[in-house]
């Protein structure tokens, strides 16, 4: 580090990272200057402010360079900007001061690049910043960088999200949602970063549910009405966090979780990535658990989702997801429907086959829907799937009216 900093000073022709790549001088001399100022080592000429007010605005110009571009992130990683920026921390939280400032320059230096998070991995800046949030819980600026900071150490890699839910990520997470409900910012990125840690990860969901986790996800949802963001993510940590486990299906709805879902839906028709992560929600909720799905279907469960799949027909994600919930749910709506309410059979059947005829060539929404349209003709005891099919045979086409047919007459 200390060579690259050298040159940067001293080289008219200095360059950096790939051969033959040059770099401006005053860009590189200008970064190599804020690491010194943060490492103590001098301040910015001219500049009479005291040492505090020297690294605030290090800090700020570090974060200026790193937002402007990927290059820019390249030099301060390499140049050894992040120890400096941890440096600062450690220091500053001997002495009980504010660490947003620093936070903030290692969520941007850290975002979308991957080599600058495994650096952070490396020098231990995972622990730091668990340390500054920890220390000040009631700073919602804080908690809110923090929170990203810990996002984008995770997603680096699977190792990476491993490493930080093992140093107390999760637990920093949940408090920081806890110590701030009302702000929203801070219960987005926290539904974010929790629905990262609860994929694919049993031990991450185990860690999530034992702390509390799920209700303060509820408490962000119902609070949040209005933020389309943290409908979708919070839907997103409840479809990862209830996928084939009954015990946390349950405390969901326990607590009121299929009715907020079908409320954010509601509140959000226009939004595709809620209507996709609502039907998600749903679908997981329910999956192999039969009174989850009777309470989805008597609170309209059916015409949401329905509604979701008509508002939002090029949607292929929000088309597949969509169809899952309506193979799932067909078995304990479809008798009242044949019975009662035609309409909303022939609504379920026709939004199938729309989304086949509409996405002839996407297999997740083919097979999604072919497995909807298997179990709803199950449940036709007039003929009616088969008859809608035919009926439509104009608009999909020859080979999809013979694929949907053969569908509906697999076993």
């Amino acid at each position: 580090m200390v060579q690259l900093t050298v040159i940067a000073e001293d080289a008219e022709d200095a360059t950096l990272g790939e051969p033959g790549k040059l770099v401006e001088d005053s860009v590189l001399a200008r970064i190599a200057r804020l690491v010194k100022t943060l490492n103590g080592h001098e301040g910015p000429p001219g500049l009479p402010e005291p040492e505090a007010c020297v690294q605030e605005n290090a800090c700020k110009e570090l974060r200026t360079l790193a937002r402007t571009s990927p290059q820019n992130k390249d030099l301060i990683g390499k140049l050894g900007g992040i120890d400096a920026v941890l440096m600062t921390m450690k220091a500053n939280a001997k002495k009980g001061k504010r660490q947003a400032g620093p936070i903030s320059v290692l969520e941007d230096i850290a975002a979308r690049h991957a080599q600058n998070c495994e650096s952070l991995l490396k020098l231990g800046g995972v622990e730091t910043v668990l340390q500054a949030m920890a220390q000040h819980r009631q700073d919602p600026t804080v908690q809110h960088t923090g929170c990203r900071v810990l996002q984008n150490a995770a997603m680096c890699t699977p190792q990476a999200q491993e490493k930080v839910a093992r140093l107390g990520g999760v637990e920093a997470v949940v408090n920081a949602m806890a110590a701030h409900p009302t702000v929203a910012v801070v219960q987005e990125t926290g539904c974010r970063v929790l629905k990262e840690f609860a994929a694919y990860s049993s031990t991450n969901q185990e860690k999530i549910a034992s702390i509390g986790g799920l209700p303060v996800v509820l408490r962000a949802m119902e609070a949040h009405i209005d933020v389309a963001r943290i409908q979708e993510f919070a839907c997103g940590v409840l479809r990862n966090m209830c996928s084939g486990n009954a015990e946390y299906q349950n405390c969901v709805a326990a607590r009121n979780g299929i009715e907020l879902v079908l409320v954010a839906m509601k509140a959000h028709e226009e939004v595709a990535s809620v209507q996709w992560a609502g039907c998600w929600a749903l679908f997981c909720m329910g999956v192999h658990n039969p009174e989850i799905q009777d309470e989805i279907a008597d609170r309209s469960g059916v015409e949401a989702v329905v509604k979701a799949m008509d508002l939002h027909r090029e949607e292929a994600r929000v088309q597949e997801s969509a169809c899952w919930v309506l193979k799932d749910l067909t078995e304990r709506a479809a008798p009242g429907w044949t019975q009662v309410d035609f309409k909303k059979f022939s609504g379920a059947i026709q939004s199938v086959l729309r989304a086949m005829e509409k996405h002839p060539k996407v297999s997740k929404v083919q097979t999604a829907a072919n497995s909807a349209l298997r179990k709803l003709a199950m449940h036709d005891t007039e003929g009616w799937v088969k008859t809608s099919i035919l009926g439509r045979c104009g608009r999909m086409g020859r080979s999809a009216t013979m694929r949907a047919l053969s569908a509906i007459q697999e076993e």
